[in-house]
Order: structure tokens, then sequence, then C-alpha cells
């Protein structure tokens, strides 16, 4: 393990940490407000939505009756009309709607989808989900949410599960040779668990092309009884960068964040208030087999970690890999990596807050960074000035 202090070098590293998770940050922002913008001008009025209605919020308000077997139904958010229904969910109310620049509400109940729920090159789609929406599977093989070579869409589930033994994740954001990259989704998925001997993972971040997957955010997302909470994989050539991971709860997973580097790029992702809590029957790891460049964990823990559990490992495959406050390195860590930086909680004693060290100082246009209370530089335009005595 190497633990740095704190000096002009890491300073410089937080200066890149603190553009690039702003940039992030503001990009969140940013897509958000496009695809709000996109579907002021595509969507119909925004009224409540009401049984019956003729005008609603949605493009398509979605729901099921209460036969056996079950009915689902899509209604027109403009003309009140049933255009879709039949007794598989996706194949027959799902898949007929899917396009961009629509608003798709589902109704409180269960639905069972009897295989993916698929979005290929589609752009500014929204799905939300209403409190009390259940939507779960026994297919094995299908993916509940399968984002491929699309971007700019929305997503808001409000509980998802998988009994059995499943292999295929829960969600897969994908680039495709036809459809291209897949970037700038937002996902939120409030319950997401499986029943025990669990094999797939919750979130997998997957690029097998010369295109990419960047700037999604994950995000206040709550999963157990998954293999792995959250998998980032690169057997292509491209890239997975500029991802963001926040506010998300891991529990009895095999191993909270996992890296799998068999091709191209896998960097500059921030993960933060990332809590994975362990169970004694399965789990092995906290964040694993670290790799990549320039990837950032901000108060991530692993929690109860005993016997033979690690709480991470970073490879020989990780360079300039930052780790700021939460609980991280305190059991059985690992670090073969380069140029690692560690302001961990646990070990150094130093809960991080980067807004107690720098101050925008709008006037200049000038980051001024705090050391003790004393300026000790700052960053403009020109570059790093030591300002340190």
């Amino acid at each position: 393990m190497r633990i740095k202090r704190i000096s002009i070098g890491i300073i410089l590293v937080i200066i890149i940490f603190v553009i690039g998770y702003n940039f992030g940050i503001n990009r969140t922002g940013y897509f958000k407000n496009m695809i709000e913008s996109s579907q002021e001008h595509h969507s119909p009025p925004s009224v409540v939505i009401e049984p019956g209605s003729a005008v609603e919020t949605a493009s398509y308000v979605i729901f099921h009756d209460d036969e056996t077997p079950k009915n689902y139904y899509a209604k027109d958010g403009d003309t009140g009309e049933i255009e879709f229904s039949g007794p598989n969910f996706i194949e027959d109310v799902i898949d007929n709607i899917i396009a961009p620049n629509r608003r798709i509400y589902i109704k409180a109940g269960t639905y069972y989808a009897e295989k993916s729920l698929r979005v290929y090159d589609v752009n500014y789609l929204e799905i939300t989900c209403e409190s009390g929406c259940w939507i779960t599977t026994k297919n094995s093989s299908a993916v509940l949410l399968y984002i491929i070579g699309s971007n700019w869409n929305s997503f808001t589930f409000n509980k998802m599960s998988r009994p059995g033994s499943h292999t295929a994740p829960f969600i897969l954001l994908e680039d495709d040779l036809t459809a291209g990259s897949c970037s700038q989704n937002t996902i939120q998925i409030y319950d997401l668990w499986s029943t025990p001997d669990p094999q797939m993972a919750a979130f997998h971040v997957k690029s097998t092309t010369s295109y990419g997957v960047y700037r999604n955010t994950i995000m206040n997302s709550y999963a157990t009884r998954v293999k792995t909470g959250i998998l980032l994989e690169n057997s292509g050539s491209g890239w997975i960068n500029g991802n963001n991971f926040y506010n998300i709860w891991l529990g009895a997973c095999k191993a909270g964040v996992k890296f799998k580097k068999n091709g191209g790029e896998i960097s500059t992702n921030t993960f933060m208030d990332i809590l994975m809590q362990t169970a004694n029957d399965i789990t092995e790891i906290g964040y694993m087999d670290i790799a990549g460049s320039r990837n950032v964990f901000i108060n991530c823990k692993a929690w109860d970690l005993s016997g033979s559990m690690r709480s991470a490992n970073i490879t020989s495959q990780a360079y300039d890999t930052i780790i700021i406050g939460g609980i991280f390195t305190n059991y059985n860590f690992v670090d073969n990596g380069h140029g690692t930086t560690i302001i961990d909680q646990w070990n150094t004693k130093l809960s991080f807050d980067y807004n107690d060290f720098i101050r925008y100082d709008k006037s200049n246009n000038r980051y001024l960074f705090y050391i003790g209370g004393n300026i000790v530089g700052y960053v403009d335009n020109s570059g790093f000035h030591n300002l340190a005595p």
C-alpha cells in the first residue's frame, strides 16, 4: 500500500479531479435539462394523470387489469384511447411505444416481463414508474432494462426483482456497431433485488466495440442479493469513461464494484456515496480489480468486513486512482496501482471535503487552495501558482 502525504503534487491531482467532477455534475444537470427541454417541444401538454382523461402528462400511460392471466394496456396521452393491449407486457405493449421524445408512465401494479425491456438507438425517452410499480421476470436470460447505443434518456423505476438463479444483468448499458455509443442516460431504481444464488450484476456497463459508454449517471438506487453491484467491463477498443455512480446502496453482493479491463480504456469514472453492506454467506470484496486511469472514489464504504473478505484491491492496470474519504482501505487492502492517491478516513484519519480546501474566486476566475485556513496556491488559465511559504 502506498499512502502519499498532501503535497503540491496531490493538489494538482485534486485540481484535475475537481474540474472533472464538476464537469460531470454539470453535464448531468445539462443533459437532464436537455431532456426536459426536448420533451417540452415534443410531448403532450402537462396535466395531472387521471384515469379516463383524454390528455395526460405522459405520451402513454401503462396499466394492467386483475384478470388471470393479466392483460396489459397502453393508453394514448393525447386521445385517451387504448392503442395497444395484450397478455405480454413487453411484446404487446412496451415494444410498440418505445420511440424518441416520449414520456411513458407505468401505473402501480405488478408487471411480468416475458423478455428484456430493450431500448435500441432511441434518444430523449423517459420512462417513470409510479410508487407501487413492481417489474419482475422469470426469464433467466432477460435483461430487465437493456439500453443499447441510445442517448439522453431517463429511467426511474420503483421496484425490480428476479427470483431464482439468473446470469443476465438487471440493467445493461452497451455500445453497438450500428447504433454507436451509449451516453448520457440517467437511471434510478429505488429497490432492486434477487433471491439467493445470484449470478448476475445489478448494473452492467459494457463496451465491446470501438465506440464507448460514457457520461451516464446511475444514482439514488438500492440493490441487494446480486453477484456484482456495479460491473464495468471493456472487451472492445472503445472506452468507458466519465460515468457517474452516486448514492447507491449495495447489500449482500459477492462484490460491490468490479472492473474487467480486457480491452480499451476505463477512465475518469466517479463513484460517490457508495455503501457496500457485506453478508457472511456471499461477500468476498467491496471494490474489486480496480483498473484504468483517473477513476475517483469519494466517500465509498465497505461495511462490516470479516474473515477473508477484502475492502478493495487496485490492480497494476490502474493509474492515478483517487480515493477520498469513506472506508475503503481498512481491511486486507491491496494496492498494485501506479500513482494512487489515498486520503482515507480509516488510514489517514482525514475526512476529505474538497470545499474545505478549494474555493472558486469568481472575480478573478481562479480556484484558491487552502490548507489549515491559509491559501497555499491557486490555479487559473495559465496553470498552478504556488503561494506556500
